[in-house]
């Protein structure tokens, strides 16, 4: 699966509309730098893309408390700076 068909899944899980899912997945794709990478495969993303995927898919949702264990553990530090 790509980065955004992940992103579309997990908002299809938690009974958004397609439509809202669609806008939030570009803007979270946008946040953590990864909208060119969005339609490619989520296994071929280096470490640093795949915290950054797994992060955006947990924004989703616009959860209003989101705990991270060591959510800056495996980027590059520029990354690590960015998130």
């Amino acid at each position: 699966m790509t980065g955004r068909e992940n992103l579309l899944l997990i908002g299809d899980l938690y009974g958004l509309p397609r439509r809202v899912v669609r806008a939030r997945a570009g803007e979270v794709l946008d946040r953590f730098s990864l909208t060119d990478a969005g339609g490619k495969v989520v296994k071929t993303y280096s470490g640093g893309m795949r915290r950054r995927i797994d992060l955006a898919v947990s924004l989703i949702a616009h959860p209003s408390v989101l705990f991270l264990d060591e959510p800056t553990t495996g980027p590059d530090p520029r990354s690590r700076v960015e998130l």
